[in-house]
């Protein structure tokens, strides 16, 4: 005794079965990206944070006669772009300084000069010694109105880069 059962498949095969599983297709993959983005960016925050909040190492003094005190040469610390306030995200993929810096230059001809922070930060932390993304924010502070903080941060640049 043979029993047929057909079963018709063709139903698959219809727009809205594929749509509906092409959909929750895409949102379990972008969930799982979301997810690795998420959890990569608190790990290396953590970190950071760890590091930050680790005690600096103590060296003991060193023997010298007390009577012969040496000459101290201070030596300027080089600047510190902070992060703009307005700053959102990470880049991702491969950025060079020289392309940062022309698009800080491009948001700064077209007066947008937040973005022109923003980049000329990111080229900044590709290249530190890079003198010209300390002049896209120098000039930017200034243009906004942050005078003070736009000389403060020339003063210890020129120190830095005049000993250079």
């Amino acid at each position: 005794m043979k029993i047929n059962i057909k079963i018709d498949w063709s139903f698959l095969l219809q727009p809205s079965t594929l749509i509906i599983g092409a959909s929750f297709l895409l949102g379990i993959i972008a969930t799982n990206i979301n997810s690795y983005q998420n959890g990569y960016a608190k790990a290396i925050e953590d970190s950071q944070k760890s590091l930050s909040l680790s005690k600096p190492q103590t060296q003991p003094a060193p023997m010298t006669s007390p009577a012969l005190p040496s000459p101290r040469i201070q030596t300027p610390q080089k600047p510190v772009l902070e992060k703009p306030p307005f700053y959102m995200g990470e880049i991702q993929g491969n950025l060079t300084y020289a392309h940062a810096i022309k698009i800080a230059q491009d948001y700064y001809a077209n007066g947008a000069y937040e973005n022109a922070m923003i980049w000329a930060y990111r080229a900044n932390q590709i290249d530190p010694n890079g003198i010209q993304s300390y002049k896209i924010t120098i000039e930017s502070l200034e243009k906004i109105g942050e005078t003070k903080q736009a000389q403060t941060l020339k003063r210890e640049v020129e120190a830095f880069f005049r000993n250079r």
